[in-house]
């Protein structure tokens, strides 16, 4: 009989602890069972096939959040180009002035900032109408490749944008844009000659039974750019022995563009494990192995050994030498004693030589050392043009954008717009008005929760309260009514906040106005609600961002995680918390015909 009651009290409270979540929209009642959700990126719904966007350095949160919207809404569920949305934005929504004769893409207050930086929702789908519509991301170079680097796309425009702004104080002399023409024909020719020469030395490598030559190579490297400051005595005698073989005198150099190990040390290395049978074929057996846990602490272990040894016979002060022998033998490339990744060991750069013999043949910052005069001698590119040349190559290369001389219209062209320069460059399907979506039927709102005066300065900086804002209530019913109204239609909407709650749980702003400190830089940032649900009786909203999947949990901010617990960028978030941070709502809507 107890045990009954005991279940009925068990149940009863359970019940009564997750309660429905219900309110008012001002017409009816509605309610929210508990545990019910609904997320446009569910199978079925608009943003099924959403990717998850990373707007990097480039401060288009505002586009981005553009364009996941109108994915929501338009037929078909198009992925739209964040960049051309935020440059469309800038130079044909809120900033004409960006067309004027000889104004500069980088002429912001902040260094890092481009003229896509900072914006808003409804300008954005403005410029983009005025321009003859949205762009496919599938035209944009930057929106269909797996980018290396989280900074590349910041790079690629401040690259192009320094460029075009040289360039087009150029353009109406004859004869300083004859000099550019034939520097970046010459720029084009030696990258191309470069490219061939390490694709050679690539085919050559690639059958060799032990590739010690990106090992080797690194090892030199890091000897030559190590910072031994702070290092051991012993450190510091193994850097410079290193060191002395990078001496231009001797058998081993640097080359214009890496360190290269002369054939006598790569044979002397090759040696080392070849004299040695059962080392030899453990090296052998770890080198074809998919396991790269098979004997790697034995072979970490006497490689590192035999590096010491190798090292230690370049020291030329034999009391430092006797020293040295009586310490802890270094195993790794980087000559600062016992590592703490495996991965980073000699025997691991020799694993990833003979996995990927050809990888990353030509980085963008060798192009100096290619195009730069070396030793003093005399450069074949115009010194004035060089500067200029390299900030656009580096990101162009960094893309693998083809380098031929079809670049050429695209890096000398002469648009009266500045940001038709851009979109040449990065993404010329755009400039089709044919391949662009009409938004001549859609319709976009603000709704702001206060007054969007005086809270911020230019510098994105604090500046003061103020007035004329909603009661925490009343932006609750608006967010509520707003966002699921717009998810129930199948429309995600933008959500305008202050980024303090995603980093501080404790933090009370009252819509961005308060609890700030003055003279600190807070984030004006723009997401995307694209769900709802409720959770131990408290509605919470779907938010995808545009950081890629970077996402920290805290009291108010539950990140999404894929089978291995990684985050993946969209997170659930409590209401309180984001009502209380949110400045403005902003809709886009399909016109009634």
């Amino acid at each position: 009989m107890t045990k009954c009651r005991l279940l009925i009290l068990f149940i009863f409270f359970s019940s009564w602890v997750y309660a429905d979540c219900q309110f008012a929209d001002g017409d009816q009642m509605l309610t929210v069972k508990e545990g019910e959700s609904l997320s446009l990126r569910s199978p079925g719904k608009s943003l099924e096939t959403l990717k998850i966007q990373d707007q990097d350095g480039l401060n288009t949160c505002y586009a981005n959040a553009t364009s996941t919207i109108l994915k929501s809404i338009l037929p078909g569920q198009p992925d739209v180009s964040y960049t051309h949305a935020a440059i469309m934005g800038t130079t044909r929504g809120w900033q004409e002035d960006w067309n004027k004769e000889n104004n500069k893409y980088l002429n912001k207050v902040q260094k890092d900032d481009n003229f896509t930086s900072f914006g808003w929702v409804c300008e954005t789908v403005a410029g983009m109408r005025n321009a003859g519509g949205a762009c496919p991301s599938k035209l944009s170079v930057t929106e269909n490749k797996n980018l290396w680097d989280s900074d590349l796309q910041q790079r690629l425009f401040q690259g192009l944008g320094s460029y075009f702004d040289h360039m087009n104080l150029i353009k109406n002399d004859p004869a300083k844009m004859s000099s550019l023409k034939k520097d970046l024909s010459l720029a084009i020719e030696a990258i191309n000659v470069e490219k061939v020469k390490l694709t050679e030395q690539c085919e050559k490598r690639k059958n060799t039974r032990f590739p010690l030559y990106e090992a080797v190579k690194y090892l030199f490297e890091d000897a030559y750019y190590e910072d031994i400051t702070d290092s051991s005595k012993c450190s510091i005698a193994k850097t410079k022995a290193l060191k002395r073989f990078l001496d231009p005198e001797s058998k081993i150099s640097k080359d214009r563009l890496h360190l290269i190990p002369s054939e006598e040390v790569i044979g002397h290395f090759f040696k080392m494990f070849e004299d040695n049978k059962l080392e030899a074929e453990g090296l052998d057996r770890f080198l074809s192995s998919s396991d790269n846990s098979e004997n790697n602490e034995i072979l970490i272990s006497n490689i590192g050994n035999k590096l010491n040894s190798f090292l230690l016979k370049e020291i030329p002060d034999s009391e430092v030498k006797a020293a040295c022998s009586q310490i802890p033998e270094g195993q790794s490339a980087y000559l600062k004693g016992e590592i703490l990744d495996m991965t980073q060991s000699f025997i691991f750069q020799m694993k990833n030589n003979k996995d990927s013999p050809c990888k990353d043949l030509l980085y963008s910052h060798g192009l100096d050392d290619l195009l730069r005069p070396m030793n003093n001698t005399k450069s074949c590119l115009a010194p004035t043009n060089i500067d200029m040349i390299l900030s656009a190559m580096k990101p162009l290369l960094d893309l693998e954008v083809p380098m031929n001389q079809s670049l050429l219209p695209t890096l000398l062209n002469p648009e009266s717009r500045y940001a038709n320069q851009i979109v040449k460059a990065l993404m010329p399907g755009c400039m089709d008005k044919t391949k662009l979506i009409s938004l001549d039927n859609v319709a976009c709102g603000s709704f702001p929760f206060c007054d969007p005066k005086d809270k911020f300065d230019d510098n994105n900086t604090y500046s003061g309260p103020a007035g004329g804002c909603l009661g925490q209530d009343q932006a609750k019913k608006m967010m509520r009514t707003k966002s699921l109204k717009g998810i129930n239609q199948g429309r995600a909407l933008g959500v305008a906040v202050c980024t303090g709650f995603m980093y501080n749980p404790d933090i009370k702003t009252n819509f961005c106005k308060e609890g700030l400190e003055k003279g600190k830089s807070y984030n004006f940032h723009e997401m995307t609600i694209t769900g709802y649900r409720c959770h131990s009786d408290k509605i919470e909203y779907e938010i995808v961002n545009s950081w890629g999947n970077r996402c920290e949990d805290n009291r108010n901010v539950e990140c999404q995680k894929d089978e291995y617990d990684t985050p993946t960028g969209p997170f659930w978030v409590k209401e309180d918390a984001l009502v209380d941070s949110t400045t403005d709502l902003n809709t886009i809507t399909v016109k009634n015909k």
